[in-house]
This record gives structure tokens, C-alpha cells and sequence, in this order.
């Protein structure tokens, strides 16, 4: 009975381990696809300065 509910704690530890290691994976992925679209939004404004720019020239 003891022996049988060692490899039940055993196999839950590892269970949890796994959902951690998945989790952090996860967060990993968030981060980078955060990391991804700031970046695009910083890129996107100096875009729209520039044609800003451009515009302003046209009209004066």
C-alpha cells in the first residue's frame, strides 16, 4: 500500500513538473510574441511620421 502510493505521489510530481515546464514554454511564447509586436508598433509610428513629413511638404 505504501509502495503504491509512493509511485501515485511519484507520478503526480512528475505531472506538475510537466505542466511548469509547459507553462513556462507559454509564457516564453508570450513574451516573444509581446517583445514581436512592440517593435511592430515602434515601426509602424516612424512609418507615420515619416508620410507625416512627407505630406507636410506637399501642402506648403
Amino acid at each position: 500500500e505504501i509502495s503504491r502510493s509512493i509511485g501515485q505521489a511519484a507520478r503526480g510530481s512528475a505531472e506538475i513538473s510537466q505542466a511548469v515546464q509547459q507553462m513556462a514554454g507559454n509564457a516564453r511564447e508570450v513574451r516573444e510574441g509581446a517583445s514581436h509586436s512592440a517593435a511592430s508598433a515602434t515601426e509602424l509610428s516612424r512609418l507615420a511620421q515619416d508620410q507625416s513629413a512627407l505630406v507636410a511638404r506637399f501642402r506648403y
